[in-house]
């Protein structure tokens, strides 16, 4: 250990610094599987190596079943914690299993990887593996200090369209408005990164990443192929979007302007005067409303709601109020008898429909109203019915001896019975005398229907003296 001077600064000192030769030997000295554990129970071949670098345990059965598990838990160590896996720690983990000889053999060859890595990277510095997944989103230089820092590619207020001929205005523009008035603007020659198409990269920031396209009108402008193409992309994209895209600004007199650029309203710093200033009005047509989410109205403290309770309570109020006044006039019409009418605060009160179960109101403190419920309640048919029956039948059960004396018998029946069907005799008769011929029939089914009808109420009678 005192042979080989180590580097305090752990990214020289790297486990990747390690060449193949020295990871090589190793593991086949720790591979192969040792079933005595040292003083601290720590196993002393690659799986307490594991242990002390950190190694999840449900990463152990998957490591084992590998050809070179010690290559792994050397890789999965500087994967997870790139920080702590250095070469002089692997050598203190190594101590601590007690595999001193490995140390003595690993030695010679660590001193030279360290060596060699000194010789051929200046000042230690590795390159890091490339991403070239992020690498498709890069399309200007902001882009890849941001994608660096872990931000989304940048975005800006507006892509800076014109021709070469125009630089000085354009410079002017650019210069003025994100020093004054803190905007962001993309311009292919200050921001585009090289390597890639150009017209793929311009197309993707007006499309994707710019919120306006500031176009500076002029002959050159028009008769450059590539800007037609580019504006007109623009105008298709606010039409699909149903937004303004396209801010025209002129400089000078241009002649006569194309009908898909001419049916826009311009902005030309030749006519800014005392009503209107050219640099404050292209700011506010540059300007997108930023998203913000909307204030959601929570409805415990939502003053609509407190308004709406307030009013129901004075509706409330006010209601009962009335009702207080009226209570003279409804209790002559409806009640007979005198009921003192209740205060407010004798009310019923109750804070859900459960409540009303429970409440008990007194009848006297009941306040007389033109409602159904303070109407008499009407007896059911069935129980009126029922109540005439026992009426009636209590006529026929003796209450005392003197009662009992007083029934009739069987001898008063059959006279009562036989008394009876004389006289209906007698009817038949007279009745028979006093019709005409051709109603008789009609007549004597009549007869018969009625002595049918006496002797079963006469057999009902005597059935229910029987029972007594």
């Amino acid at each position: 250990m005192n042979s080989l001077e180590l580097d305090n600064n752990n990214a020289n000192n790297n486990v990747l610094v390690l060449r193949p030769a020295t990871r090589t030997l190793i593991s086949s000295l720790l591979n192969p599987i040792k079933l005595l554990r040292n003083e601290r129970g720590l196993p002393r071949d690659w799986q307490g190596l594991a242990e002390l670098c950190g190694v999840a345990g449900e990463l152990i059965p998957s490591i084992s079943n590998e050809h070179n598990p010690t290559a792994t838990i050397l890789k999965t160590w500087q994967e997870q914690i790139k920080s702590e896996a250095t070469v002089d720690k692997l050598i203190t983990y190594l101590e601590q299993i007690d595999r001193s000889d490995v140390v003595d053999d690993i030695l010679p060859l660590i001193a030279e990887d360290l060596k060699y890595h000194k010789e051929h990277l200046p000042n230690g510095k590795t390159v890091k593996p490339f991403d070239f997944e992020s690498d498709k989103s890069v399309l200007t230089r902001d882009d890849v200090n941001r994608i660096n820092e872990g931000l989304d590619p940048q975005l800006y207020d507006a892509f800076v369209l014109f021709d070469e001929d125009d630089i000085d205005f354009a410079t002017e523009l650019i210069d003025n408005m994100e020093k004054n008035y803190d905007l962001k603007f993309c311009v292919k020659e200050r921001d585009l990164v090289a390597g890639g198409s150009e017209h793929d990269a311009i197309i993707r920031l007006i499309a994707e990443r710019c919120g306006r396209l500031i176009v500076i009108l002029s002959q050159a402008f028009l008769q450059s192929n590539a800007n037609k193409f580019f504006y007109s992309l623009a105008q298709s994209i606010s039409i699909d979007q149903r937004a303004r895209k396209i801010i025209p600004c002129l400089y000078k007199d241009c002649g006569r302007l194309p009908p898909e650029l001419d049916c826009y309203f311009k902005l030309d710093i030749r006519k800014s005067g005392t009503f209107w200033n050219f640099w404050d009005k292209l700011r506010d047509s540059i300007k997108v409303p930023e998203k913000l989410p909307r204030p959601k109205l929570s409805l415990p403290n939502n003053d609509l709601f407190r308004g709406i309770e307030a009013s129901e309570k004075r509706n409330s109020v006010s209601r009962s109020v009335s009702n207080t006044d009226q209570q003279p006039n409804l209790k002559s019409t409806l009640h007979k008898d005198s009921i003192s009418p209740r205060s407010i605060s004798q009310s019923v009160k109750f804070n859900s429909m459960n409540d009303l179960q429970n409440a008990k109101m007194s009848v006297d403190n009941i306040v007389p109203s033109t409602s159904a419920n303070n109407l008499e309640k009407c007896e059911d048919k069935a129980v009126r019915k029922r109540f005439s029956f026992f009426k009636k039948f209590k006529n026929f059960v003796p209450t005392s001896k003197s009662d009992k004396n007083r029934l009739p018998t069987e001898q008063q029946l059959q006279i009562d019975i036989a008394a009876g069907i004389k006289n209906d005799n007698n009817f038949d008769e007279n009745v028979s005398d006093q019709t005409p011929n051709n109603k008789k029939g009609n007549k004597c089914e009549e007869k018969r229907e009625k002595k049918k009808k006496f002797t079963l109420k006469l057999n009902k009678k005597k059935a229910v003296l029987e029972e007594t």
